[in-house]
């Protein structure tokens, strides 16, 4: 049997074939292929999927009530739309395979409809709804979401209109469309806890039949979902809401942006706004078709992020308060189609108000009608009984233009951002009445009349002409803060006139001094001030002079003749652009020539000198790499170059970019390219390895095991040291006298019998792109003492480097209790006994952007002579490696080894960066290194360890005969300060028994007297 047969016999059978497309359910293309079927059931035959296998996928397939088997959706054919006409005997047991689905309801569907049935359509659009009576709220159906989803992959879905007894839970659901609930007589009350599900949703309607409001704690419990950070932005209330028993607090905090109450004329409360509080998070609030008599109190939107509240389309009487709007950030006040009478208050003035069709009357404020050639604007005061309404009056509108970073509005949210503001006073009520040429994209008014953003403007130093279209005004402004930029001063009867540039059309912001008499501006545009000088100062010619405009200034000299007043006449030469003063650069007006600080260059200190004072580089397989330093806020032809590799741009800003590139091993040089000027740095990038490698392997695996993260041994029992080579017996049970030596020129001497060991900074060097000497500072013999504690335990040395403003602090501190030092990421301990020294550099001034610093340290061993079995000449060694993050020398002599533990990372005015050590001369008995410092303004830290051990050829007797040994020693060099922190050592003292630690402070306590 056919499945028209079983439908019905609704055509005539011809003799011969049918012609479908001839028949009234059908509709076919051109090609006479069919496209919709159209085909009510008359038979009361079970319909089964067997019977519409044979039909080819369709635009439309409409099933009018069709006595449905329960295996009909097992079809194997996916047309694009499904239309179910249904009975009540509706059962979907199979997915549904149609990408659209729209199912009309003639009665209530008793079986639950699994969402795993409509998997498909729901990716698109689903319509469930009753037929003929959109209002009949007895016919639903219920949903069960049994879908399994992965967090990781969200189900995107479309769209939806569901006539529901209960809100289903949509879990791991993600849409950008709108779901809307017509909730039934019969609804689960109860499934409103599922809207906390409906967070990856934009946007949800709910309508229907009469129930209680939605607990308001659902909706300040809503979180942003994991799912792209996405939320739920937009809530629409539209069903009949019964009326509280009292006011509803709303405080609290909620992600929802746009709520929107209407059509509840019972959600009031004696016909007063229902809620007593209303939550952070909400930008727009919008009650309207209902029953209130009053507008809420203003308090209500206090420390509330409301832009826009609507109450548009009630029944509210009387008159309006007064606004306060300081402490809210309300843009719009709706309250059009009400009954509102008396008049506006000029304290609205701050608010974009729309009153029409009212029945207010009086004087419209001027604040407004200033703006009535916006004849859209004029309509907010439509169809009410104001005198003024056909009047447009003259606005003293006062801009400026500001850039700075500050919070604002993106369309979705509050950022902190690079932003614009126009800022001042009558600037209007609506962004598409301002133009401006060059075209300045205003995107949010964060203060009614008075403040305007452009959130992500990038400064380009432009004049702007703007259009403000509601007043008919135009004016030139400028974001870049430029000085006031004079060409030309001329008098007639005491009123002087300066013309030039970059003035401010605010007179209140401008200053002009003549000598010692105030010059009294009384009117000013963006070219010109005029101000009256009404006393002439007591000498005419060459007076020096002031002009000062929002605190950035320009002077000048100039001859008055007093006689007549009719001339004055410039007496200085002016530079070009002012030299950007605001910067901190001089004009020298006898040369006319810009004196640059050096952040800047070119003619008129226009152009930034830029640098790089730190790298955060990447491992060997490449990725993302962060340089910090100054880079200034003009970046034409930005490029920057690692190795032979462009690094591509990810972000840029005044003081960090960011790039990635390619994979890569070892040094690498540095050039970054911008406004013509190449800045370049030798060996600057170092690809990190993601194993590091421990000093000597750790000995053996008996000794220690190498940590790879961060090439530190882990010593096993019985064994110390860097390597773990010293047996600790040795190190903790050779007892002597060890006298430790501050010395005056800041060096530190350890001895132990016949062994001397010796630490000291000799040299501070300034070095050049071609890591030539251009500046060499001794540090030696130059300290002066400052402090010392009463038992000698913390001393501190200073001076000044030569011809410099440049200081240098130099503390000796003997740590007193166990501590852990976590420098750069890594983790250090400093033992009891320990003593520390500390080097800080402060305001360094670079030669040159391109130059770097270069810190050198001498570690030695004095050439003394033992005759024990322990005696051996002095020997040096170096492990330095680019891609290791520690470094290592030593010097060995007596089975005593000193050992230098170099970090290869500093930090560099505030940002961690990766360094290198250059070794500078290896003899016997000592080692030069050099710890090379970047370019930083601020502040750099370095940190370098010392620890003296035992070999393990040391012999602890001799001949039977007790000798007195060196124990361990520690020596570590930490950069710390408030600037520059160059080096630090500290001496480690391990010992069992009890013995006397006798520190010998030669003289200090004198040198400080």
């Amino acid at each position: 049997m056919d499945l028209t047969t079983k439908l019905g016999q609704l055509m005539q059978p011809p003799e011969g074939p049918i012609d479908f497309c001839l028949e009234k359910y059908f509709l076919c293309s051109n090609d006479d292929t069919i496209t919709q079927f159209y085909y009510p059931q008359t038979t009361d035959q079970l319909i089964q999927y067997t019977d519409v296998d044979c039909i080819k996928p369709l635009e439309v397939f409409e099933i009018v009530e069709w006595n449905l088997h329960e295996n009909f959706f097992n079809f194997s054919t996916t047309h694009f739309q499904i239309n179910i006409i249904a009975n009540q005997n509706l059962n979907i047991h199979f997915p549904i395979k149609a990408y659209t689905l729209k199912i009309v309801l003639n009665s209530k569907i008793e079986k639950e409809i699994l969402l795993s049935n409509l998997y498909l359509p729901l990716q698109s659009y689903v319509n469930i709804y009753p037929n003929n009576d959109p209002k009949n709220y007895d016919i639903s159906v219920y949903l069960n979401n049994d879908l399994v989803t992965n967090p990781k992959f969200p189900l995107r879905v479309g769209g939806a209109i569901l006539y529901t007894r209960n809100i289903p839970s949509v879990k791991n659901f993600y849409s950008g469309s709108t779901f809307t609930y017509y909730i039934s007589n019969d609804f689960d009350y109860n499934s409103f806890q599922n809207l906390s599900t409906h967070n990856a949703i934009y946007s949800i309607e709910i309508k229907g039949a009469s129930h209680p409001m939605i607990p308001v704690s659902i909706l300040l419990n809503l979180n942003k979902s994991s799912i792209y950070n996405s939320f739920l932005n937009s809530l629409t209330i539209g069903y009949d809401v019964l009326a509280p028993s009292s006011l509803i607090d709303f405080s609290g905090s909620t992600v929802i942006k746009s709520l929107t109450i209407k059509n509840t004329k019972k959600f009031n409360y004696n016909n007063q706004f229902p809620f007593s509080k209303l939550p952070k998070g909400i930008f727009y609030f919008t009650y309207s078709f209902g029953l209130l008599n009053d507008v809420p109190n203003y308090k209500i939107f206090e420390k509330t992020d409301m832009y826009i509240f609507n109450l548009n389309y009630n029944r509210i009487t009387g008159t309006l308060p007064k606004w306060d709007g300081s402490n809210n950030s309300i843009y719009i006040l709706d309250f059009q189609n009400n009954y509102i009478t008396g008049t506006i208050d000029d304290s609205y003035c701050s608010v974009y108000l729309n009153i029409r069709n009212n029945s207010m009357t009086g004087k419209i404020p001027d604040c407004y009608t200033c703006h009535f050639r916006d004849l859209s604007f004029k309509l907010s005061f439509s169809q009410n009984s104001f005198n003024n309404y056909d009047t447009v009056t003259t606005c003293k509108t006062i801009p400026k233009l500001k850039y700075f970073n500050q919070i604002t509005w993106n369309g979705t949210m509050f950022i902190t951002a690079p932003t614009l503001s126009l800022m001042g006073q009558n600037l209007g009520y609506i962004l598409s009445s301002i133009q401006s040429n060059p075209i300045i994209m205003f995107d949010y008014i964060k203060k009614v009349n008075s403040i305007i953003n452009a959130a992500y403007y990038i400064p380009d130093r432009t004049i702007h002409e703007f259009n403000f279209i509601s007043t008919g005004q135009e004016f030139t402004l400028t974001p870049d803060p430029y000085p006031p930029l004079l060409s030309n001063i001329t008098s007639n009867n005491h009123i002087l006139v300066f013309k030039g540039l970059y003035y401010s059309y605010d007179i209140t912001e401008i200053t002009i001094t003549i000598g010692d008499k105030s010059c009294d501006v009384t009117d000013s545009t963006f070219y010109q001030i005029t101000c009256t000088l009404t006393t002439y100062p007591n000498q005419l010619n060459n007076v020096s002079g002031t002009l000062k405009v929002d605190q950035l200034q320009t002077t000048f000299n100039l001859n008055l003749d007093n006689n007549d007043g009719n001339e004055v006449f410039n007496n200085y030469t002016s530079c070009p652009d002012n030299c950007e003063s605001y910067n901190g650069n001089n004009c020298n007006y006898n040369t006319g020539i810009c004196e640059c600080t050096s952040y800047w260059i070119g003619e008129n200190c226009f152009t930034p000198n830029h640098y790089v004072s730190s790298i955060t580089p990447t491992y060997e397989d490449g990725g993302l790499v962060t340089m910090n330093g100054w880079f200034g806020d003009i970046h034409k032809d930005l490029k920057v170059t690692i190795g032979n590799q462009e690094c591509k741009i990810d972000t840029i800003s005044s003081n960090t970019i960011t790039c990635n590139i390619g994979a890569g091993t070892g040094k690498k040089d540095v050039i970054v390219y911008q406004n013509g000027i190449t800045w370049k740095s030798f060996n600057f990038f170092i690809y990190q390895s993601k194993q590091q490698t421990c000093l000597n392997n750790c000995t053996d695996t008996n000794h220690g095991i190498c940590n790879t993260s961060n090439g530190i041994c882990e010593c096993k029992s019985g064994w110390t040291g860097f390597d773990c080579n010293s047996p600790s017996n040795n190190n903790n049970n050779n007892n002597g006298n060890t006298n430790s030596t501050v010395n005056p020129d800041g060096s530190t001497t350890i001895n132990n019998d016949q062994t001397t060991y010796n630490i000291l900074i000799t040299s501070l060097l300034e070095l050049d792109i071609n890591s030539d000497t251009v500046k060499q500072y001794p540090l030696q013999n130059n300290w002066n003492v400052t402090s010392n504690d009463k038992n000698g335990s913390n001393v501190t040395f200073t001076q000044i480097l030569n011809e410099t403003e440049c200081q240098i602090v130099l503390s000796i501190q003997e740590i007193e209790n166990d501590i852990q030092y976590s420098f750069a990421g890594l983790e250090f301990k400093l033992d009891k006994g320990s003593i520390k020294v500390s080097v800080s550099i402060h305001n360094y001034n670079y030669q040159s952007p391109l130059n770097t610093l270069q810190l050198q340290m001498i570690s030695n061993v004095s050439d003394t002579t033992s005759n024990d079995c322990n005696s051996k000449s002095a020997s040096t060694s170096t492990s330095i490696l680019d891609n290791q993050t520690l470094n290592y020398i030593s010097i060995n002599k007596d089975n005593k080894i000193l050992y230098g533990r170099f970090i290869n990372r500093a930090i560099s005015d505030g940002h961690t960066t990766l360094i290198t050590t250059s070794l500078i001369s290896n003899q016997n008995e000592s080692v030069t290194i050099g710890i090379n410092i970047p370019h930083c303004k601020t502040s750099c830290y370095i940190d370098p360890d010392f620890s003296v051990i035992i070999s393990p050829d040391f012999k602890s007797s001799c001949n039977n005969k007790s000798k007195k040994y060196i124990i361990p020693v520690a020596i570590f060099a930490s950069c710390i300060g408030l600037a520059a922190i160059i080096t630090a050592v500290y001496f480690y003292l391990k010992m069992i028994s009890r013995k006397k630690f006798e520190k010998k402070l030669i003289k200090l306590n004198s040198l400080i007297k």
